[in-house]
C-alpha cells in the first residue's frame, strides 16, 4: 500500500513529465512594477533582442522524480522577441518615451541593444518539492550620440516552490524571472540617468537640468 501511494505521489509530482509544453508570453499588466522615474527621457531599444542562447531549440525541460530530463518546454513566440516586447513596455510604464525605429530617434535618445544569453526554465527536483526555475541572462549595451558606450550584463532567477510539478507552477517561475528582469533594468537606466542627466533629453532641457544640477551642488 504504502509502495503504491509512493508511486502514485511520484507520478504526480512530475507532473506529467513526458508531455511538451508550451510556454507562452506574459501579459505586461502581471509582471510590471513600474513607478514614473524616466522624466520623458527618450529611450532608443532595438528589438528583437539578439538571441544567442545556449539551447535555442527549447525554452527548458521537464524532469521526473529521479531528475532525468524527460520533456521540452518550448515557447510559442522566441523569448528574444516577446521579452524584448515587455522591456519597451516596462519603459513606457516607468515614464521613459521609448522608440523602436532608429531611423525615428532623436540624436538625444539613449541606444539600448540587448543580446539574450540565457531564458531557460527547469525544475528542482527535491524530496519533497518539485520547483521550476527560470533563468534569465541579458547583456545591455547602452550608447548615445554623446559618447555614452556602457556595457552590463544582468542575471535573473525566478522560483516556484511547490510539491507538485504543475505545468502552472512553471509559467509562474517564468514570470517571478520576467519581474526581476524589468525591476533589475529600469532600476539600472535610472542609475545611470542620475550620472548622466542628460541623456535622453532635448539638448535645450538637457542643459536646464545640467545648470540645475551644477547650482545644487554649489556652496
Amino acid at each position: 500500500m504504502l509502495g503504491a501511494l509512493a508511486i502514485a505521489f511520484s507520478a504526480l509530482a512530475s507532473g506529467c513529465a513526458l508531455t511538451t509544453m508550451t510556454l507562452r508570453p506574459p501579459v505586461h499588466a502581471d509582471v510590471t512594477s513600474a513607478r514614473s522615474v524616466g522624466g520623458g527621457r527618450e529611450i532608443l531599444l532595438i528589438v528583437p533582442f539578439v538571441d544567442q542562447r545556449p539551447t535555442p531549440a527549447r525554452c527548458g525541460m521537464k524532469k521526473n522524480s529521479y531528475n532525468v530530463d524527460t520533456a521540452d518546454i518550448n515557447c510559442s513566440v522566441p523569448p528574444n522577441q516577446w521579452l524584448a516586447t515587455l522591456v519597451a513596455d516596462e519603459l513606457r510604464a516607468a515614464g521613459f518615451r521609448v522608440t523602436l525605429d532608429p531611423k525615428q530617434a532623436s540624436p538625444a535618445a539613449l541606444r539600448l541593444d540587448a543580446t539574450l544569453t540565457q531564458f531557460f526554465l527547469e525544475p528542482e527536483v527535491g524530496f519533497a518539492t518539485f520547483s521550476p526555475e527560470a533563468d534569465i541572462e541579458l547583456l545591455v549595451v547602452a550608447t548615445s550620440a554623446s559618447g555614452l558606450d556602457a556595457k552590463r550584463n544582468f542575471y535573473f532567477k525566478g522560483r516556484e516552490t511547490a510539491l507538485l510539478g504543475l505545468e502552472d507552477n512553471f509559467r509562474l517561475a517564468a514570470e517571478s524571472a520576467v519581474k526581476e528582469m524589468l525591476v533589475g533594468l529600469v532600476a539600472a537606466l535610472t542609475e545611470l540617468v542620475k550620472h548622466y542627466p542628460q541623456l535622453g533629453l532635448p539638448p535645450r532641457v538637457a542643459m536646464s537640468s545640467s545648470q540645475s544640477r551644477v547650482a545644487e551642488v554649489q556652496p
